[in-house]
């Protein structure tokens, strides 16, 4: 082995003999051949490897490689660390980016309110030196001459005006005295100008009583000569033939036609007639008639033949306050379904009489009948041993056919035997029962008895619905509540009801025994009620109740004491005692024949009565305890089963949570996925395969549908945790009514042992007289006494009367003389020396400052409202101006100065941020106002007191009474129509709510004010509305309705500035297109003056061609979508023929999955057939579409005809000759504009002024600078 080895080294390394005899060279030799032969190993296994791989690489696939499955592993693992990290960053830069806006919002809001302090600082100070100056310059100038002078103020208004209306033009109309530009349009004007139109009367001019035109004084006599003139010659033109339209009743209405027809009625519509004499239509009415087949007409040969039978003339008026409204469309309802109608025409009516029939209508028919709807109020009368009676409306909609029947439904128990050999033992089950009630005329009430029942048995699922004629079965009506019939032997438990009702001594009696709930009756009633009851149930207790009935005379008697003692004393007990008393001692000394009783009988008697009336009174406590009580259990279930729904409501929520993060993932690998087609596993639980877009969309409608379900379930819990507070406040306050209960129990029984004690003890003294034989003395001194107790309390009756009716009154106005006495008496003492009338100048001068004070505070006020209103357009300005609510409101402003005084004083308070006086002043301001008379203005005025006190105690934070206050104001405001302050109102409540995180709440209220905001044209309360809801919105989570909300604001409050950034592009625009060297010198244009109808008839004929080109656009896509079917399947019928010519068991198609897919020759010819199904159910459907998308072009083809002819008739010969023939004329010139003074300036030098000209009216107008003249 040494030889072999020593060659094998000689072949590869050089071997030195004398080397090897030294142990270190040695060494060192030996460590380098190892070396060798490790390298020499690691070659050739490294050679013998790639040799390997390329002898294989042939053979398999590089995919199938473990190395490449781990690397395709690792790579996914990383895509999805790579998702979820991008996921995570993105909620991060979310959040991140939101506390930044906050943060930004916080800081901004954070200046608003220093910068609104240092200014309410700064106009206090401004306000404290103004009122010092005014002091010091009353006390200097108080005696001066300038003093009593005009306020410099007035004189520099004159001045302005002076100033102002120097540079207007002189040229005046003598007439109407409008100015004019030139002379030469003066007298143009002049010459034809007969006054203006106006409703405001100047004192310099004069109303026309004919013309109704306004002139100037001096010229109004030679006016009324010219309209005298004017007149006459129209009385002489009219009073021609054919002028004369009296008597000539109008046109009849045309294009009658059909709308639209159901199974039970028919819309018709029309158009006005053209010509009506000039008076207005009162009423339109409608004819038709219903078709009637004869016998004869059954027969084949004479079924062509149609007779119809006139139906009562359909008058269409609606009536209003006073006057008619005649409309041009009409529904006829309560019709007969399937049945053709005819003879269908309109006429119309003026004070001249009716017009002629419009086009006949030939025939329509009504459509099939429909299956009724659900009978209405199913509701349970009388329950009895083996019935119940049952009560229902008629269904809303009979279906167009008369009722036939009622099928009334209802499950009961009913005993079955239990198996084949327990003969004794039976099992209770469920059992559907029907009951039929034919109909034989219809009536609108239906009642029903369910008789033969079994008593004491539950009755549930009772429902009723509702069979026409021709068998169709309508819907079932809403389950009652299950019901039990009487049980036998119920009649003693209603005697001993009946008796406990007369022996209680109580005015008014708490019993469940009718509705199954404590309800309070009056005692007399529910006697009556009771026995009524049991004679009409049992008749053979009718003699028994009369007898436990109590004479009319001694209810009487019971009612009387009972009124006594509730009016006379102030311990019922002891009242009725007293009674009981006298009755004992009347009854004692009663010598009418009959044996009077024995004292101890008497007392025995009257012991039983007194534990009666315990008994009674110690069930009533026991029953309130043990209502109390069930009522506590309930509340407890509630509350466990609220905390129960919110544990399953948040784990919905997270699990909603975790399904969100999921599909987001998914779906951010989806848009990262560059393949057709994809397998998922996010959708259905399953690894499915779908194509790459579809996927994306299903995930991104999954997400949404998640978002919204988190959003349904914090609601829910919302609702659940708000119904968890109100059962645990409900809790506390049954188990305090509990403890009361307890504890009234107790001092109860402890005053029926004191009162047994005492009657005890009454009784041995009552025993001892008796044997003493004293018992008669004590008798009639006992009675003595009842007696003046009664007198004395029927004295007391007497004078509390008189002081009621009498002495009260009389106070009343000694007390308003005596006031008035004293004031007068005021009134003629004088103030006596120098000092007394310093005092009376000093409170008259602080009177008029503080008047001062108050009128410089409302002109800050008025400024600030005008600085608001310059962020509003014209448009909203308009609409405030022609605002009904306001101008009617602004009516009633009118108020005593001593309240405007007080209301300004609080408003002041309230500003300066003084909440506590200002709520103070309002309450006084309130308390004064309740003593005027009232009237609209002091109504108007309580209502805004009443908002302003509840912003106060909001602001304070009492926002419970603030609540309260703004719910005073709403109902005043809308008791007197005041939607202005019913809009503050809302909104107030809002603001509340929004406090106390009622978003639901805080959002309606949020939306009545911004319609009423709306309707009375305040934009700030519109905004600040609309902002509260987005404020609410983003509380509850639901960003694109806040964003929504606050979009709505900002346009509102932003509507100015976005329109001067349009207009100014515009006018950009125009000056780019108009300033240049190919503008023309001068255009004209003549315009067309049509009627109101043309532009909606234009409207309408586009409305139409749009309509056809979208109907025409789906009809080509659904012709697409037909042949990509049918080549589908030719390629799936090819595919199945290739296979068959192969003899193969299999069939590779990828006709229905989008990818090769191998099937079964069976299997893919079931597939084919299936496909082959559905596409001749899509052709079918296609082909009904194209026809009724045919249908529904041609209707507009010949909508637009029709718009077409009525364009030609507006716009033809005889409307322009109707129309005015005075063209407008519109030019644009190039000129300087001296001849007109330079009103126009020479800002564009003339290039863009513009010149329109009516008859004699002409308007100069300047692009650039926006300056007109007339």
């Amino acid at each position: 082995m040494a030889t072999a080895s020593t060659d094998e080294m000689k072949m590869e390394i050089n071997i030195d003999p004398q080397k090897l005899q030294h142990p270190k060279k040695k060494l060192e030799f030996f460590l380098k051949r190892d070396a060798v032969l490790q390298g020499v190993g690691k070659t050739a296994n490294e050679l013998r490897r790639r040799l390997f791989n390329r002898q294989e690489k042939r053979k398999t696939d590089y995919a199938r490689l473990p190395m490449v499955q781990e690397a395709k592993k690792d790579m996914f693992d990383i895509r999805m660390d790579l998702v979820q990290q991008d996921v995570k960053s993105r909620i991060i830069e979310t959040h991140t980016r939101t506390q930044f806006e906050m943060e930004e919002t916080f800081r901004y809001l954070t200046k608003n309110i220093h910068e609104s302090s240092r200014n309410i600082r700064d106009k206090a100070s401004t306000l404290d030196d103004l009122t010092r100056r005014v002091e010091f310059l009353q006390s200097v100038n108080s005696t001066s001459d300038w003093f009593l002078q005009p306020y410099a103020k007035e004189r520099v208004k004159r001045k302005i005006e002076d100033q102002s209306t120097s540079f207007l033009c002189q040229e005046k109309c003598k007439i109407c005295g409008k100015c004019c530009a030139t002379s030469d349009i003066l007298d143009s004007h002049q010459s034809n100008c007969r006054g203006i139109l106006s409703k405001d009367l100047d004192e310099t001019m004069t109303r026309c009583l004919l013309c109704r035109r306004v002139v100037k004084a001096d010229q109004i006599d030679h006016h009324t000569s010219d309209c005298k003139k004017i007149l006459d010659r129209k009385t002489r033109l009219l009073s021609r033939v054919i002028y004369s339209a009296a008597g000539i009743p109008p046109e009849p209405p045309t294009n009658f036609q059909i709308v639209l027809t159901d199974h039970k009625s028919i819309t018709f519509a029309w158009t006005p007639p053209v010509f009506t004499a000039g008076l207005v239509i009162l009423d339109y009415e409608l004819q038709l008639s219903v078709q009637i087949i004869e016998k004869f007409q059954q027969l084949k040969h004479r079924q062509h033949e149609q007779t119809f039978e006139a139906m009562p003339l359909i008058q269409t008026s609606r009536w209003v306050t006073q006057k008619p409204v005649a409309s041009t469309g009409f529904t006829v309802n309560h019709l007969i379904a399937k049945t053709t109608y005819g003879h269908l025409a309109v006429r119309c009516k003026t004070e001249n009489g009716w017009s002629s029939w419009s086009n006949f209508v030939e025939s329509v028919k009504t459509g099939d009948p429909v299956p009724p709807t659900a009978p209405l109020f199913l509701t349970c009368g009388l329950i009895t041993e083996n019935s119940f009676a049952l009560s229902w409306m008629e269904p809303f909609d009979c279906g167009g056919e008369p009722i036939d029947e009622y099928v009334i439904s209802y499950s009961g128990y009913v005993q079955v035997h239990d198996g084949k050999d327990s003969i004794d033992l039976n099992a209770s089950t469920m059992k559907e029962f029907t009951r039929r009630m034919k109909m034989e005329q219809s009536t609108s009430v239906v009642s029903y008895t369910v008789d033969g029942l079994r008593s004491g048995q539950l009755y549930s699922r009772i429902r009723v619905h509702a069979v026409s004629v021709s068998g169709l079965v309508g819907n079932e009506s809403v389950e009652l509540k299950p019901i039990r019939t009487l049980v036998h032997g119920k009649e003693m438990r209603m005697l001993s009801e009946l008796q406990e009702a007369i022996n209680s001594p109580a005015m008014f009696i708490d019993s469940s025994f009718y509705n199954g709930f404590s309800q309070r009756y009056e005692r007399k009633h529910y006697i009556n009620l009771v026995a009524q009851t049991i004679k009409q149930h049992h008749p053979e207790l009718i003699e028994r109740v009369e007898a436990m009935l109590p004479v009319d005379s001694d209810s009487d008697s019971d009612s009387d004491s009972d009124s006594e003692s509730e009016s006379g004393s102030d311990n019922p007990a002891e009242e009725v005692d007293t009674i009981d008393r006298n009755k004992l001692v009347a009854d004692a000394t009663t010598s009418e024949g009959n044996k009077p009783k024995e004292r101890a009988e008497l007392i025995e008697e009257a012991q039983q009565k007194r534990l009666l009336k315990q008994t009674t009174r110690r069930k009533q406590f026991q029953f309130r305890l043990h209502q109390l009580r069930t009522h506590v259990e309930t509340l407890e279930y509630n509350i466990k089963w609220a905390d129960d729904r919110s544990i399953v409501l948040v784990s919905m929520m997270e699990a909603a949570e975790h399904r969100i993060m999921d599909k987001q993932a998914e779906l951010e690998r989806a848009r990262g996925f560059k393949g057709s087609s994809m397998d998922s596993l996010a959708m259905h639980g399953g690894l499915q395969r779908f194509y790459t877009p579809a996927l994306i969309t299903a995930l991104e409608e999954e997400l949404d549908i998640e978002k919204y379900y988190i959003v349904d379930t914090k609601e829910d819990l919302r609702v659940v945790e708000d119904q968890k507070k109100a059962d645990q406040a409900m809790l506390l306050k049954k188990r305090e009514q509990i403890a009361l209960r307890q504890a009234a129990l107790d001092a109860f029984e402890t005053d029926c042992e004191a009162e047994n004690f005492k009657a005890a003890r009454g009784t041995s003294i009552m025993l001892k007289f008796t044997n003493r034989q004293l018992h008669y003395c004590f008798g009639l001194w006992q009675q003595y006494c009842f007696e003046r107790a009664a007198k004395r309390i029927t004295m007391t009756k007497v004078f509390t009367k008189i002081l009621n009716s009498k002495l009260s009154s009389a106070l009343k106005q000694w007390e308003r003389v005596a006031r008035t006495l004293r004031d007068q008496d005021a009134g003629l003492i004088e103030v006596i020396g120098k000092g007394g009338k310093d005092l009376n100048y000093v409170h008259a001068a602080r009177c008029h400052l503080q008047i001062d004070l108050y009128e410089m505070l409302h002109q800050c006020q008025d400024m600030n409202s005008a600085l608001k209103s310059t962020l509003q357009t014209v448009g909203q300005k308009a609409k405030l101006q022609k605002n009904v609510f306001e101008n009617e409101r602004k009516k009633f402003v009118k108020l005593p100065r001593a309240l405007v005084a007080l209301r300004d004083e609080g408003d002041a308070l309230l500003d300066i941020g003084e909440y506590s006086a200002a709520v103070q002043t309002y309450q006084n301001l309130l308390q004064k106002l309740n003593s005027e008379e009232v009237t609209r203005a002091i109504q108007n005025e309580t209502s805004q007191v009443y908002n302003r006190l509840g912003r106060a105690f909001y602001l304070i934070g009492d926002v419970d009474r603030g609540t309260t206050e703004f719910e005073r104001a709403g109902s005043i405001a809308q008791l007197i129509g005041d939607p202005k302050e019913t809009a503050v109102s809302f909104r107030g409540r809002a603001d509340c709510q929004m406090s106390n995180r009622a978003w639901s709440l805080a959002m309606d209220l949020y939306l009545k004010a911004a319609g009423t905001y709306e309707d009375v044209s305040d934009v700030a309360g519109e905004v600040a509305s609309w902002r509260g809801l987005a404020a609410c919105y983003t509380e509850m989570e639901a960003n694109d309705l806040a964003v929504e909300a606050k979009t709505k604001a900002d346009n509102l409050e932003y509507e100015l500035s976005q329109t001067v950034d349009r207009v100014s592009n515009t006018l950009e625009n125009l000056h780019s297109r108009l300033i240049g060297v190919s503008v023309k010198l001068s255009v004209e244009r003549q315009c067309e003056r049509v009627g109101a109808i043309v532009p909606r008839l234009r409207l309408e004929r586009r409305k139409c061609k749009i309509a056809i080109i979208e109907e025409e656009k789906v009809l080509n896509a659904l012709e697409i979508m037909l042949q990509d079917k049918n080549a589908v399947r030719v390629q799936a019928e090819k595919d199945l023929r290739q296979s068959e010519a192969s003899d193969s068991s299999f069939v590779d198609s990828a006709v229905f999955l989008g990818v090769t897919t191998r099937y079964t020759i069976e299997e893919f010819k079931t597939n084919v057939e299936a496909y082959i199904k559905q596409l001749d159910v899509v052709k079918a459907a296609i082909e009904v579409e194209t026809k009724n998308s045919t249908i529904r072009i041609s209707n507009h083809n010949d909508r637009i005809q029709e718009c077409e002819e009525e364009l030609k008739a507006e716009t033809g010969p005889l409307m322009r000759r109707v129309r005015g023939k005075e063209p407008l004329r519109c030019f644009r010139f190039n000129i300087v504009n001296a001849m007109y003074k330079d009103v126009l300036g020479h800002a564009s030098g003339g290039i863009d002024t513009a010149i329109a000209t009516s008859g004699t009216n002409v308007l100069v107008y300047d692009l650039l600078t926006g300056v007109s003249a007339v």
